[in-house]
């Protein structure tokens, strides 16, 4: 069950990273003033660090099972 829940987790990962990637575009079409660069880099740290923190947890639930694995 827990590499489903993994799985699972990375591609919300994929998934949101996809979308962030579609909204990259719509940038070329903003004047971009200080604010708007300010919440974009805002927006993106948000996202960044969502996306580290689950992989993170994904990566130590490997450990830990690979752990297991080995000390048996």
């Amino acid at each position: 069950m827990e590499d489903k829940i993994i799985i699972s987790e990375l591609k919300t990962v994929k998934n949101k990273m996809e979308i962030e990637k579609l909204v990259l575009p719509s940038l070329q079409h903003e004047e971009l003033t200080e604010e708007k660069i300010n919440q974009f880099v805002d927006t993106m740290t948000r996202a960044y660090d969502f996306n580290i923190n689950v992989l993170k947890q994904a990566i130590e639930k490997m450990e830990s099972k690979l752990a297991e694995k080995d000390g048996k």
